[in-house]
């Protein structure tokens, strides 16, 4: 205890750090001046999700362009236009064919190609086998069923490193077929059909194979002696098993495979393996096969220092194996199996800084390695901390998850964590979920105040929380409080005042049963940092919770809960004066909003709505605009964060074709410089009866009436059906016009 006060009264001495000099701000990607559809950044291009049928035009200094989701079909010798690129990405763009001419102005220039989720049935070597400083080539995603070992690679033999063949149709690799690619180092050809690869197959210059994912029944061995040179293999998920084994022995003089992965093989213990001269192995993953306990074959590797063998049956850790591996071994995780105890010699393992041990059968945990940093006991069948962790050098322990157990400290005798639990013992994260801890642990937590950063609550019990139970933690930044909490009595108004660094609560709201218990804006008020909150709403309607709140630092506010179907138009007044905000509600069963429901949200120069995975069926402009002048001044400059809608049950129509275009325009207007609401943007559809679901970016809004309906207020104030012809969107009440975009 002496150090940590020497410590606290250092920092203390010290006196507040001299502030940093602001860094410059990034450069916001622009509309580009050739292309209003695309972004440009410096001499960067992007064009996403755009239908170009032809190359689209670019700015005389761009270097590097990047074309997806486009339908290009085929480049033709003129496509580029001279240009000379170093990058070039043409993604997912319906590809099938290129000119051997189309890449010919950049023969002295383009360095990486980028022709993945395309449609080529052969590689298009006419067109790339003359550029001579390429070095990286992904092919991956298409339609390649062969590799002519007769191939010209042409200068690609001196130049390529990379090669990406993943997820194609090969099924044969002929003798020839690559060792061509001189330069050769990483070779990727995961997810093909591949049965079987000839000697002299592959170039002797590679470091990293990938061969995951194919319909491999034996280890390659003919095709992997010549790779004097490879340190990295991959064989996960192939149908290698004991029946290969009479070919197990894998012959060569100098193999240097450092890092081997055989998960999802379904290997038993009667599996063998054996590399005639043995291999040096520092990385072994056995994960996914059926192992009963740590094959011997392991024990033959080397100088093991990360092994994974979970997901399997094992049923213990032998002394014999745990002895064999103490000297090198870091890391090991042996999650998801049968272990019902961890032997003493567990506290040979003195290199040991991770340990996995989650989703066995554990009910008490007796030894545990003296230095390890990491540890992970979640999943098991404890019930009550390990006294083990007494056991571990002091200052040594960092993370430490043992959620979802038994741990049940609830009886007459013992209503909280044993004090000294945490003795000696560094922590930055704890969880302590799904639980059935009644008292908030704070003598517990005494020891490891100084450092704990992060601390997991939810689905617990709890029955009260004052002020007195956060002084000891007053340095946290994360609290989980959410989930199941409806045990608590008692919420005391300054409960949280002594959590001065916190950045990030997640609660219930109500948070208590009595009648004085602290409010959302008790909170937030003792939590003058708090950047992140999430509320999970217990009551039907969302109203008068957020009254009062005041966060100035606060940037995301999370509203979830299946038992919510209601949202008032004054619900967020209080967020009016914040200065950028992303309001997430999401996970509800809300099924309609309010118009005006944005109002007090309008002055907010920075702000983002996240209103993915509700019950939502319709969604017209009322909710963000009071009026068609509201669109007009505004438009999307409303929400430059963006809008997501993606998880909702919206119907084709009117109401969802204007959200179409307003994404659509938003996306010029602003950037786009949220990536997280453009993705969820693409994913988000509406339903139609008997018919699949429609993408909302490809709905069509420039009909007068879906116009009329959905901008114009006067036609959603209207009862009965119509169609509107285009001049009605011309006849515009004056007092509309000229009246207060938020009144």
């Amino acid at each position: 205890m002496r150090a940590w006060r020497l410590a606290a009264a250092l920092l203390l001495a010290a006196g507040p750090c001299p502030a940093p000099a602001p860094a410059p701000s990034p450069e916001v990607p622009r509309p580009c001046t050739a292309n209003g559809l695309c972004l440009c950044h410096a001499d960067h291009l992007a064009c996403d999700a755009v239908p170009f049928y032809r190359f689209p035009d670019t700015e005389s200094s761009v270097r590097h362009v990047s074309v997806s989701r486009a339908h290009l079909g085929a480049l033709a010798g003129a496509a580029l236009d001279g240009r000379r690129l170093r990058t070039l990405v043409l993604v997912a763009s319906k590809l099938h064919q290129l000119d051997p001419a189309a890449l010919s102005s950049m023969t002295s220039t383009l360095a990486s190609l980028d022709l993945s989720y395309n449609e080529f049935s052969h590689v298009p070597i006419e067109a790339i086998r003359d550029l001579k400083v390429l070095n990286w080539l992904n092919l991956q995603n298409n339609f390649i069923v062969d590799l002519d070992p007769k191939m010209d690679w042409g200068f690609l033999g001196d130049s390529l490193s990379s090669l990406s063949l993943s997820n194609n149709q090969l099924t044969f690799l002929q003798e020839g077929a690559l060792t061509s690619l001189r330069q050769l180092a990483q070779l990727e050809l995961d997810g093909n059909r591949l049965r079987e690869l000839d000697a002299h197959a592959l170039p002797s210059s590679l470091a990293l194979l990938r061969l995951s994912d194919n319909l491999l029944s034996r280890v390659p061995c003919a095709a992997l002696a010549p790779l004097t040179r490879l340190r990295h293999l991959h064989l996960r998920n192939n149908a290698l098993a004991v029946s290969f084994a009479g070919n197990r022995s894998c012959r060569a003089e100098r193999y240097r495979i450092d890092s081997l992965d055989l998960s999802y093989n379904d290997l038993t213990d009667s599996f063998e393996f054996d590399f005639a001269q043995g291999l040096q192995l520092k990385q072994l993953a056995l994960d996914l096969n059926d192992f009963t306990a740590i094959p011997p074959f392991v024990l033959d590797c080397g100088r093991i220092e990360k092994l994974s063998i979970s997901y399997n049956d094992l049923t213990h850790l032998s002394d014999t194996a745990i002895l064999t591996l103490k000297r090198d071994l870091e890391r090991l995780d042996v999650d998801n199996n049968e272990i019902t105890f961890l032997p003493q010699s567990m506290q040979e393992l003195t290199r040991l800084r991770h340990l996995s041990v989650a989703y066995n059968r554990l009910r008490d945990v007796e030894w545990l390695p003296p230095r390890v940093r990491s540890l992970s006991l979640a999943g098991n069948y404890l019930e009550g901390l390990p006294a083990a962790l007494l056991t571990i050098d002091p200052g040594t322990l960092r993370y430490l998850d043992v959620g979802y157990n038994r741990i049940t400290l609830n009886s007459n005798e013992l209503r909280a964590l044993p004090r000294d639990c945490f003795k000696n013992t560094l922590l930055e994260y704890l969880d302590l979920s799904d639980n059935k801890l009644t008292l908030f642990p704070s003598s517990a937590l005494t020891q490891v105040g100084f450092t704990l950063r992060r601390l997991e609550l939810a689905r617990n019990q709890l029955e009260y929380l004052d002020s007195a139970m956060f002084h000891a933690i007053a340095f946290m930044h994360e609290l989980n409080l959410a989930h199941h909490l409806r045990h608590l009595e008692a919420v005391e108004p300054r409960a949280f005042r002594p959590l001065v660094s916190l950045r990030s609560l997640s609660l219930e709201s109500p948070m208590g049963s009595g009648h004085g218990d602290a409010s959302l804006a008790d909170i937030s008020s003792a939590l003058p940092g708090l950047e992140s909150l999430t509320i999970v709403v217990r009551k039907v309607a969302l109203d008068s919770q957020l009254i009062g709140l005041h966060a100035p630092k606060l940037r995301v506010l999370e509203l979830r809960g299946t038992a919510l179907k209601r949202v008032s138009p004054y619900a967020f007044e209080a967020l009016s004066g914040q200065r950028a905000l992303t309001l997430r509600l999401s996970g509800t069963s809300v099924s309609v909003l309010p118009a005006g429901l944005a109002r007090p949200l309008a002055r907010v120069p920075h702000l983002g709505l996240d209103l993915s995975d509700n019950q939502l069926v319709n969604f017209g402009p009322s909710t963000l605009y009071p009026n068609l002048t509201g669109w007009n001044r505004l438009a999307t400059k409303l929400l430059p964060g963006g809008l997501v809608l993606v998880g909702n049950p919206l119907r084709c129509g009117c109401s969802a074709s204007w959200v179409g275009a307003w994404l659509r325009r938003w996306t010029a207007e602003v950037g786009g410089g949220a990536r997280g609401a453009r993705e969820a943007a693409r994913r988000s559809h509406c339903q139609r009866p008997g018919a699949a679901p429609r993408a909302l970016l490809a709905l069509d809004a420039d009909e007068a009436e879906c116009h009329a309906s959905a901008l114009s207020s006067s036609a959603a104030l209207s009862t009965a059906p119509q169609r509107f012809s285009p001049l009605l969107l011309l006849i515009v009440p004056i007092q509309l016009a000229s009246s207060a975009v938020f009144s």
